[in-house]
């Protein structure tokens, strides 16, 4: 997403019912981010993330404290860990891409 709020200079007005904003904002607020970029995202195709629990913080670091430790041991579990982490980093923290019938699915069309 492009963070460089100068070249941001169009504006898009929506009109939504009183539930609609509500569980809008609840969604971008679980997600820790700006209804704005909540509906950029969401109108781009991309699926915002939840914030994970502070475990899954906890369970990443001790991940790569393991990691570490296993390039003295073994490359190729060390490589299989990476893969893990790394898959786990972009289900649980990057946004998710979606095409047009995905999307009208999540909101019931």
């Amino acid at each position: 997403m492009n963070r460089n709020e100068k070249e941001r200079t169009m504006r898009l007005d929506l009109r939504v019912s009183p539930q609609e904003k509500k569980k809008i904002e609840s969604i971008a607020k679980k997600c820790g981010i700006s209804v704005s970029e909540y509906m950029r995202q969401r109108a781009l195709g991309f699926s915002p993330r939840e914030i994970p629990p502070v475990e899954f913080y906890s369970v990443m670091q001790n991940l790569y404290r393991i990691n570490e430790k296993l390039d003295k041991y073994s490359p190729e579990t060390e490589r299989k860990l990476d893969s893990l982490i790394e898959d786990m980093r972009l289900q649980f923290l990057s946004p998710g891409k979606e095409n047009a019938d995905d999307i009208k699915k999540s909101v019931g069309g």
